[in-house]
């Protein structure tokens, strides 16, 4: 939150699905003028913190070769691995 602006400067999503007991960070953003301020950062760390005890595992969602750059976001919040899972979408 930009307290002087009184705005969101970013904002994060996750999910939990008790089934199976995974974590699921599936939105990041951060908006472009706060960007590179540990904002990003704080957010996947609270997500994290709020999942602690409840999920087993927490996965990431996101494009491939996005132009933001998550993975690197991901990796400095202690990710690690090189799986990649495909949605396949049926048209028509």
């Amino acid at each position: 939150m930009d307290d002087e602006k009184g705005t969101p400067a970013g904002l994060g999503i996750a999910e939990f699905d008790p089934t199976i007991r995974e974590g699921s960070l599936e939105w990041i953003q951060v908006l472009p003028e706060y960007r590179g301020k540990g904002i990003g950062k704080s957010i996947v760390l609270e997500l994290l913190r709020r999942l602690q005890g409840r999920a087993a595992f927490t996965t990431v969602s996101g494009e491939v070769n996005n132009k933001t750059k998550p993975e690197i976001l991901y990796r400095r919040c202690g990710f690690q691995g090189d799986d990649v899972w495909w949605l396949l979408i049926k048209n028509g």
